[in-house]
């Protein structure tokens, strides 16, 4: 199942800087949810709250605390980012959304 944007979401809003989420937050990285791009770990999202694990890209590098969501709220999924990997239905962020894309990352995405 190829990654779509509108499917990004349960919102099915398109993935563009200010629906990313339904806080309207800009993402700083135009180019984050595109495949084999490298993540900033400073420009993730604008900044915000620790992450619950550090080990959430498959890579096993840690994102920088503090600055993950500018939302306040913690990723409970570990495996978030990982290689073709499910989310969590209802937990990716306390917003509620989920993805509906489980392989919506390939295994090029890295943080640097």
């Amino acid at each position: 199942y190829e990654y779509c944007e509108a499917e990004l979401f349960d919102t099915a809003k398109p993935l563009n800087d200010s629906e990313l989420f339904d806080t309207g937050k800009d993402m700083n990285d135009a180019e984050l949810f595109d495949t084999a791009k490298s993540m900033n770990d400073q420009w993730l999202f604008d900044t915000g709250k620790a992450m619950n694990d550090a080990a959430l890209f498959d890579t096993a590098k840690p994102i920088n605390e503090s600055e993950l969501l500018d939302t306040g709220k913690a990723v409970h999924d570990a495996k978030l980012f990982d290689t073709a990997k499910c989310m969590t239905t209802s937990e990716l962020f306390d917003t509620g959304k989920v993805m509906n894309d489980a392989e919506q990352f390939d295994s090029y995405v890295s943080t640097v």
